[in-house]
């Protein structure tokens, strides 16, 4: 039974109900229009059915305590609450509306996941998990359906904490009977268990099982109807140490498990498939300072001074003689936006532009990977040939040909499914940057317009040198991209951020970063979703869209010759 209808407005109209999402014996989760952010959200209400049981005023209190106290806890890997509503005597869980798949449709879909790439989803759920374990609560439904890997990011992130409870290691609970078979252990099946953080180390091992496996686990393993398979009777490739991970967290006695999230991660240790080999490389970075020479007669010029630079990087071998590089970029903070003054007199007809670019923040950033060049014609062109994930990709879309020229006339769309693909090969969760990632890698720690400088010219990026910015000489106009690496690297080893294509990111596009967030996580929340943000410049447009500040945005369907993309993805040292 459905409590709300699709159209049926709550809260005074404040949120419009759009469709009911799922059911479960404990809760329903509905879809739904917040109509004064503007924006979708999922809201979670217990189960009306059981209204006529004697437990039913009790749960609900509980629903809303926990409730409360998961709103007050975020986590990048947790699905955000919003608000807490009472409708109808009814209370509900407001919480993001996270767009994405679901592990248990994920490998329905497309089969089991590598090794690499199942772990590095469990140990993002992992870190979740000790988070809430911190906290003093249990989830006690982990399994792949209540896991979203984010449609832009492929993050995963941990929904449905309608079972959560408070616990102390140890102690008896009498808890609700709802529970997921073939992921619930043993104590979650007695009246009055015993539980801690071991019983979402079994969950958790579960889901592993079945990321690398496919197979349905079954609730008569914990009455010893019949035994545990070792996963890798079902899959040859997992690693013995894996194997033994799996197998140990999944132990039917509690005091047989590893009693923390952490120590059952550490069984696990690092993927054992595609360990990252970080290699360096040696580059020069080019500054330029303006100058004054002459006697009487002033003449402004521009000077180059070169330095020697160093980077780490990983190579992922696509086959075929085709490699793609991605540079570690540190962590750190900077000041996000155009500071005030950062135009010519000449550019007050572009002050709708620069308001985009306002107010400047400080952001923290996260370590990271980002590739060393955009996409060329040549990974595109053997990347689009790994098997679909959700669209059809061209093999050869770009109107200027050339192997290593960038991909262009490639839509948001299909920069996605490109990283989807490509995720799938290596085992590497890849992405869209964020918009502040992008500009924090473009910056490589200057304050400047250009990461060489105040001012820009044709000698180091490929733009539409016929205009001007600031005291910027006239120079050529290539009219069509060039092999990427053609000009010098910024101080972080990335080439070609200035000019040849705009670059995709993965956030919708907002006006102004007016409630913009602190941090480098996609700024979902809000926003523009038909049309998502661009970077770079490139080489039809002038040098003013060219800055590490500016910003640009294009619907995501749309696809033209000056739009490429760089992949991302998060650091093997961070979770």
């Amino acid at each position: 039974m459905q409590f709300w209808k699709p159209n049926q407005p709550i809260q005074n109209g404040k949120y419009i109900i759009e469709k009911h999402i799922a059911s479960g014996g404990f809760g329903i989760t509905y879809k739904a229009r917040d109509t004064y952010l503007d924006r979708l959200v999922a809201i979670k209400t217990l189960n009306p059915q059981r209204e006529l049981e004697a437990t039913f005023a009790t749960e609900h209190q509980k629903f809303v305590t926990e409730a409360q106290r998961l709103a007050r806890c975020p986590h990048r890997h947790i699905v955000p609450i919003y608000d807490l509503i009472q409708e109808e005597g009814m209370w509900g869980m407001v919480m993001e509306y996270v767009a994405g798949e679901d592990l248990a449709s994920y490998i329905a879909d497309r089969g089991v996941f590598s090794e690499a790439e199942a772990i590095s989803i469990i140990e993002k759920v992992g870190d979740a998990l000790q988070f809430i374990h911190n906290i003093g609560l249990l989830h006690r439904d982990i399994k792949p359906n209540n896991i979203i890997l984010r449609q832009d990011t492929k993050l995963p992130v941990l929904i449905d904490f309608g079972l959560a409870r408070e616990f102390n290691l140890g102690q008896s609970l009498s808890l609700t009977n709802y529970k997921t078979h073939g992921y619930a252990p043993p104590e979650q099946y007695e009246k009055h268990g015993k539980f801690g953080a071991y019983t979402d180390v079994y969950a958790l091992a579960a889901t592993l099982y079945v990321l690398l496996t496919q197979e349905r686990l079954l609730a008569s393993i914990y009455r010893h109807e019949e035994s545990l398979k070792d996963p890798k009777q079902h899959n040859p490739k997992i690693s013995d140490r894996v194997n033994q991970a799996i197998m140990k967290g999944m132990e039917l006695l509690p005091q047989n498990r590893p009693q923390s999230v952490k120590e059952w991660l550490d069984l696990l240790g690092k993927p054992s498939v595609k360990l990252p080999v970080l290699k360096t490389f040696k580059f020069e970075v080019v500054t330029l300072k303006s100058e004054e020479r002459g006697l009487f007669s002033k003449k402004t010029v521009l000077v180059e001074s070169k330095t020697t630079k160093q980077a780490e990087y990983l190579t992922e071998d696509l086959g075929g003689g085709v490699t793609l590089d991605i540079v570690s970029i540190p962590g750190g903070t900077f000041m996000m936006g155009s500071p005030i003054g950062e135009r010519s007199d000449r550019d007050k007809t572009r002050d709708k532009v620069y308001d985009r670019e306002k107010p400047q923040h400080l952001i923290a950033v996260s370590p990271f990977f980002i590739g060393k060049f955009v996409v060329t014609q040549a990974q595109w062109s053997l990347v689009a040939k790994f098997p679909k994930i959700n669209c059809d990709l061209k093999l050869e879309p770009s109107h200027f040909k050339g192997a290593n020229r960038p991909v262009e006339r490639v839509n948001w769309y299909h920069a996605i499914e490109f990283c989807a693909r490509l995720s799938h090969h290596t085992g590497r969760i890849y992405r869209l940057p964020t918009e502040a990632e992008w500009e924090y890698a473009c910056r490589a720690g200057t304050t400047t317009p250009f990461h060489f400088g105040e001012t820009i010219t044709t000698d180091l990026a490929n733009y539409n040198g016929t205009y001007t910015y600031g005291s910027t000489p006239k120079g050529i106009y290539r009219e069509q991209t060039t092999d990427v690496g053609s000009f010098p690297a910024n101080a972080f080893g990335l080439y070609d951020l200035h000019g040849n294509v705009f670059e995709w990111c993965a956030d919708p596009w907002h006006e102004n970063y007016e409630g913009a967030p602190s941090s480098s996580r996609v700024w979902d929340v809000g926003g523009d979703k038909e049309n998502y943000c661009l970077r770079g410049g490139s080489w039809l447009w002038g040098p003013y869209p060219c800055r590490s500040a500016c910003r640009d945005f294009l619907t995501r369907a749309g696809v033209n010759h000056i739009c490429g993309f760089r992949v991302a993805c998060f650091s093997n040292r961070t979770v």
